[in-house]
């Protein structure tokens, strides 16, 4: 109960009641938990009731293997604490109250959300907007998980069916913060008027925690890695325990090569959950981003024409990976075979926003050279520069064997 209300009670959309304010009239919800022992771990039951009719909206079930508590504990809290602002943040705007039921549905929406469970997320949403089609929040919602599941790749032609759901969201209610992320969630993160439109709701929602990290991510896309740390940290100070956008600021930081504000950040993140696996994987990053960011080069491998075969069988696999592999080759001195890798990477759709892997430190011998330009020339990203007249980072990076302002008018695109 005190991890719960510690994060709730510093996340923008949550409150909790203690006992004694059970019974107040203005309470909508209460959740209810039990931790059971069992041979060789634990077990952790959630349910969300309506304080309404009593009902149950959601209900989960953790387990631990090993009787870990504090590790458990952290991912109950972590996990309600989610669910809970994925659902209330976005139900804040939406003056018609929706029923239990409904409810139901879009707190089961969030949990597939938070489990990164994009294609299971569909058919709760898709409920919802039937039950409600007078709601704005359903049609964004579920304009908005279209658009990532056709963009991770899982059904591409489900984009078509968000952007009409993102254009009834907007018709519905123009001035919301979830219709207005819907609008550009249908945009590719490299169109200048996705930019346009995120830019104007930050001008009505300047401390929307959704928005100013939505802007960190394009800003971050087009190469403008300086320029992405100020929205990211301004979520985090709006919205203080909400662990994917405090693992975002890290991120941006650590492209910025602004590792020790990286690494109070990350010990923030830990102070606020100990002992959450996740923590582990993100400290473990970060180290391995700042190694990187020390040297220019990496120990080759003992066998490194096994280790290029197995990238090579990789990518040919899954063609995207090519963006991060192609800078482990250019540091394990390998450069041809990294900018012949980088030359096949796809673009487009398919690219799947892999390239921003180019814009962190450990990939800087990549950028001097002029087939790097000429990826970030194909895959788009001159479209937002010329928009915002403003060359990205790399351009004054130090080493570079091309000049970006002439590069781009050898290939047809300057900046103007």
């Amino acid at each position: 109960t005190a991890d719960l209300a510690r994060f709730a009670n510093a996340s923008a959309g949550l409150a909790v009641y203690d006992d004694a304010a059970a019974g107040r009239s203005d309470v909508g919800y209460r959740l209810q938990t039990s931790v059971d022992r069992r041979p060789g771990g634990l077990t952790a039951r959630m349910w969300l009731v309506s304080a309404d009719d009593g009902s149950i909206l959601w209900s989960r079930q953790l387990e631990q293997d090993a009787p870990e508590i504090a590790i458990l504990r952290e991912r109950v809290a972590a996990n309600v604490v989610g669910v809970a602002r994925c659902a209330f943040a976005s139900m804040a705007e939406e003056p018609r109250r929706l029923a239990s039921a409904e409810t139901a549905l879009l707190l089961s929406m969030c949990q597939h959300l938070v489990d990164a469970d994009y294609d299971g997320a569909l058919t709760p949403i898709r409920a919802l907007a039937k039950a409600r089609p007078d709601l704005a929040l359903g049609w964004a919602s579920l304009a908005i998980v279209e658009a990532a599941v056709a963009e991770n790749g899982t059904k591409p032609s489900l984009m078509a069916d968000a952007r009409r759901n993102a254009a009834q969201a907007m018709k519905i209610a123009p001035d919301q913060t979830l219709s207005q992320l819907a609008s550009v969630s249908i945009l590719s993160v490299l169109d200048p008027t996705a930019f346009a439109l995120v830019e104007r709701a930050l001008r009505q929602h300047p401390d929307e925690p959704r928005l100013l990290r939505q802007w960190s991510r394009m800003l971050f896309a087009a190469g403008y890695v300086q320029d992405s740390v100020a929205p990211a940290l301004r979520a985090v100070a709006n919205d203080p325990t909400w662990m994917t956008g405090r693992d975002f600021a890290v991120r941006r930081l650590s492209a910025a090569n602004r590792f020790d504000e990286a690494f109070r950040e990350q010990a923030e993140d830990e102070r606020l959950w100990p002992g959450h696996p996740a923590m582990v994987e993100q400290r473990q990053r970060l180290k391995s981003d700042a190694a990187m960011a020390r040297t220019a080069t990496d120990t080759p491998p003992a066998d490194a024409a096994a280790e290029q075969a197995e990238m090579a069988r990789t990518v040919s696999r899954e063609p995207q990976t090519a963006y991060a592999l192609a800078p482990s080759l250019y540091r394990m001195g390998a450069q041809a075979e990294a900018l012949a890798m980088l030359a096949k990477a796809p673009v487009g759709a398919a690219a799947m926003q892999q390239w921003m892997i180019l814009f962190f430190p450990g990939a800087a011998g990549v950028r001097t050279e002029p087939a790097f330009f000429r990826k970030m020339v194909a895959l788009g990203l001159p479209a937002v520069w010329k928009a915002r007249r403003k060359w990205p980072d790399f351009c004054a990076e130090p080493g570079l064997r091309y000049d970006c302002a002439k590069e781009a008018a050898k290939l047809g695109v300057p900046l103007g």
